[in-house]
């Protein structure tokens, strides 16, 4: 039956079943997430890209199982489920932003986290590879604008909607670069050294 499922939907829905093509653009996604300049563009796909996790960590449960062959899966869902208690204990308090925030990171444990116990050590060596290169590329490329703004001093301020405005460039001193803040920039410069 599933491998008639894929002959009649093709290669869609294959991609859609793909959790390394999530990771990756959901890696690009967040990323981008801290530019200013792109949330108009970012925000739709963002939360796209949370209904396709949600979808992917059901199908996992109810078909794959990849999370329960995980390492220490049972710790992972303790820690969600502590979350999900400190959600219910603070209900007058952000409810709706903590319940988003527990979806969120139930995507990055119970999605990104476990991959497919059936690949062998070398595929998912080069998963990882694939995954550190299309980060460091990024933020490469982010930091390399930033720099480029502050040898030339370009600053601007763009707004975020709901009357906010996010700095972009220098200002006060400070290197914004294309971040929402100067310490974004200053964490997305020191996290490609750790997988290099």
């Amino acid at each position: 039956m599933r491998t008639r499922l894929f002959s009649i939907a093709g290669p869609g829905l294959s991609f859609i079943r793909n959790r390394r093509a999530f990771t990756i653009i959901y890696m690009v996604l967040c990323i981008s997430w801290f530019i200013p300049l792109a949330s108009s563009f970012t925000d739709p796909l963002i939360e796209l890209c949370f209904i396709w996790g949600i979808l992917l960590l059901v199908n996992d449960i109810l078909t794959e199982r990849d999370l329960f062959h995980s390492f220490k899966w049972q710790l992972l869902f303790l820690f969600s489920l502590s979350y999900g208690i400190t959600i219910i204990m603070h209900l007058q308090h952000g409810f709706y932003d903590n319940l988003k925030l527990l979806v969120y990171n139930a995507i990055c444990l119970f999605v990104i986290y476990p991959q497919s116990h059936s690949r062998s050590r070398k595929d998912l060596y080069t998963y990882i590879s694939l995954f550190n290169t299309v980060f460091i590329v990024l933020i490469f490329l982010l930091g390399t604008i930033s720099i480029f703004e502050y040898v030339f001093q370009l600053s601007s301020v763009v707004p975020t909607g709901g009357g906010n405005f996010a700095s972009q460039g220098v200002h006060g001193g400070r290197l914004w670069g294309v971040y929402t803040s100067p310490n974004i920039g200053a964490c997305s410069g020191y996290y490609p050294s750790l997988p290099a």
